[in-house]
């Protein structure tokens, strides 16, 4: 289920950094998304498993989603490398800054798995990294 939400998350701000730049763009190189997608797949279910196991590493929500920020960000860039080894000079027929939305993919799906419970946790645990607000104990009235 982890897993899944993760890669959930990944194909969501993949779409949607798409959708937005087309719509703003007047639809141009709308016909460049299959391409898109088969280079996108890998990246997601790769990443989501890279991050679903550094989310049971570490034990600080907010130093996972600081480190997913960067991890997330650096491992987009590596994907575009990877897609402009494949494509070679082709990498450049896409009419959309692919490598902004892998970053960005990353990067979100890395802050994401910051706010995921890991195993040991129930799914209703508060995810905030801290430990939760309580009141303070009543005063003893002597």
């Amino acid at each position: 289920m982890r897993y899944l939400t993760l890669t959930f998350v990944c194909v969501s701000t993949l779409a949607i950094s798409l959708v937005l730049y087309l719509a703003t763009n007047n639809w141009f190189g709308a016909g460049d998304w299959v391409s898109y997608a088969m280079f996108s797949a890998p990246f997601v279910f790769i990443i989501s498993a890279i991050f679903l196991y550094v989310r049971n590493c570490f034990k600080n929500r907010i130093l996972l989603s600081s480190i997913g920020l960067f991890l997330g960000g650096a491992f987009g860039y590596g994907w575009t490398y990877c897609i402009w080894l494949i494509l070679g000079p082709w990498f450049g027929a896409y009419s959309f800054p692919v490598s902004i939305f892998w970053i960005i993919g990353g990067a979100v799906t890395g802050i994401a798995a910051g706010f995921i419970p890991t195993r040991a946790e129930p799914l209703g645990v508060a995810n905030s990294g801290s430990v939760p607000l309580r009141s303070a104990p009543p005063e003893k009235q002597s």
